[in-house]
């Protein structure tokens, strides 16, 4: 059986993107590779939505401990500024 030089690059240039849609076995050389891609960036998209709500997190409690300092400025009843000199 002769091939021809246009069906060998075929099958060597497109064969392993279309093995998949064809149904082909899950053990060619670029499944794997394809899977391992995947995980990582499953992985990637998780540690970013850690440290998303982390930041979300640290910046709700920033702002309740900057109202908790107010609070507890205010309640110490120091006055605001100490009047120096007092002219008539």
């Amino acid at each position: 059986m002769r091939c021809s030089i246009y069906e060998v690059l075929n099958s060597l240039i497109y064969d392993w993107r279309t093995k998949p849609l064809r149904g082909g076995n899950e053990s060619s050389a670029f499944s794997g590779q394809d899977r391992a891609f995947s995980e990582f960036w499953k992985l990637v998209r998780y540690f970013h939505s850690i440290y998303f709500l982390g930041s979300v997190q640290l910046l709700f409690l920033g702002i309740i401990g900057e109202y908790v300092f107010r609070i507890y400025t205010e309640t110490q009843r120091r006055p605001l500024f100490i009047i120096d000199e007092f002219i008539e």
